[in-house]
């Protein structure tokens, strides 16, 4: 009998920065706090409102 070793990971955290361009809201999801707040960091610098968040579950939504 096999075991499924497919769960989720516990140590994984989503986090999904948001920002506004021109008129549209965008989202980007990441599977990490440095590189989300990375991308969030170089948006403020370039005088684009941006925002995190840490997802706390899955979403269907999210493309992975």
């Amino acid at each position: 009998m096999s075991v499924d070793n497919c769960g989720e990971w516990p140590a994984v955290r989503l986090y999904r920065v948001t920002y506004i361009e021109g008129r549209e809201r965008i989202t980007c999801t990441y599977a990490g706090a440095e590189k989300a707040r990375d991308h969030m960091v170089r948006l403020l610098r370039h005088d684009i409102p941006a925002w995190c968040e840490e997802l706390g579950e899955l979403e269907d939504s999210i493309p992975f």
